[in-house]
Formats: structure tokens, C-alpha cells, sequence
């Protein structure tokens, strides 16, 4: 499948720290960093990363992505439960406080929730994503069923970014995902509403 230039999406990740006791040492820091470096420079595409382990971060760090022009990957890489992720801090952020704070600036963006049991199906209706989608603009939204492997996300991940890079209709990309990675998709619970 040949892919036009023209769709292209940078990479950015939002990232807390996972263990924050074993990561204050960059010597043992477990990151996403690497995963995405390794994307990017295959898609030829920009990636940022912005460190948030608390609210005010989370706000400021938006406020920067959002001066930026096109489109892109969002990725949220912190501890999650149905609907919300966790920050260090003690906060979280809902589906809701989320749209809020994005507004509609996401428009063909990919989000990518990526802690575990965000998108918990039993726990998270539809109509919360569904209105995620509509008040951000963002082209598709993804996230995990249950609690996951570190690893084993970390490495579908990667795979969601480089595929997310194919297709501007994400139901498109979704389909064709799920056809190649179902095996993998179904073992570590990954989910997905395209708009």
C-alpha cells in the first residue's frame, strides 16, 4: 500500500513515571522513548516527549502541542483505570476532563490511551468515548481493555504508530490493524473507536 506523503502524523507522548521510586534514576528509568524514537525516524516524521507527572505539567505541555500546526499521534503514557488516566500526583484525568482540556484542537489527530483499563468496555459506555471524540476532533481513539504487560503494549505500540502513519480513515486503519494483529490484539486487550 503506497502511502502519500501528505499523511504523515508527528508523534507526541505524554509520559509520567511508570515506577517513581526505580525511575528517579535515569540509569533505570523505564521509558517509551526509544519505541517511539524508533517510529519516527523509520516514518521520517518529528517526535516530542513531554515529561507530566503532574496537572499543572499535563496543562502547560498542552498548551505547547496545541500552538503546533497539522496533524499527529497523541500518546498518553501513564497508569490508568476505566475512562481515566492517573498522574503522579495523585490526580486524574477523566474521558471528560480530558476533551476539556484538549478542546477542539485534535482535529484527524490518533489518541492513544495507553494505560490499562482505560477503555474497559464493561466499566467505559461508548457514548463517553464517543463524545471524547466529537468535543477533541481526534480521528480515532485507543486503549486497553484490562491491565497489561509492559512489554508486550510497549511492542504493539510501536506497531500502532508506524501503522497509524498508512491511513487517513481510521476505520481503515482499525480494520486492516486487527486483520494483521489479532492474535496480539485480542491477548493484551487493545481497543479502538474511530470517528
Amino acid at each position: 500500500m503506497a502511502r502519500a506523503k501528505s499523511w504523515t502524523k508527528d508523534i507526541v507522548c505524554f509520559e509520567t513515571l511508570w515506577d517513581p521510586k526505580r525511575d528517579v534514576d535515569a540509569g533505570t528509568r523505564v521509558s517509551v522513548v526509544q519505541v517511539f524514537e524508533v517510529a519516527a525516524r523509520i516514518n521520517r516524521v518529528r517526535f516530542s516527549h513531554f515529561t507530566c507527572n503532574t496537572r499543572g505539567e499535563f496543562e502547560h505541555d498542552l498548551k505547547v502541542l496545541r500552538a503546533r500546526r497539522g496533524s499527529g499521534i497523541l500518546y498518553l503514557g501513564f497508569h490508568g483505570g476505566p475512562g481515566k488516566v492517573w498522574l503522579n500526583d495523585g490526580s486524574d484525568l477523566s474521558l471528560e476532563a480530558l476533551a476539556e482540556l484538549m478542546g477542539g484542537r485534535f482535529a484527524r489527530w490518533g489518541v492513544h490511551l495507553a494505560g490499562c483499563d482505560t477503555l474497559n468496555p464493561r466499566r467505559v459506555k461508548q457514548a463517553r468515548v464517543r463524545s471524547f471524540l466529537e468535543r477533541t476532533g481526534a480521528s480515532i481513539v485507543l486503549g486497553y481493555k484490562h491491565r497489561i504487560w509492559w512489554m508486550e503494549s510497549a511492542a504493539l505500540d510501536l506497531l500502532i504508530v508506524d501503522w497509524l502513519q498508512w491511513y487517513r480513515d481510521m476505520k481503515y486503519f482499525w480494520r486492516d490493524f486487527r486483520r494483521r494483529y489479532g492474535g496480539l490484539v485480542r491477548r493484551v486487550g487493545l481497543t479502538a473507536v474511530p470517528g
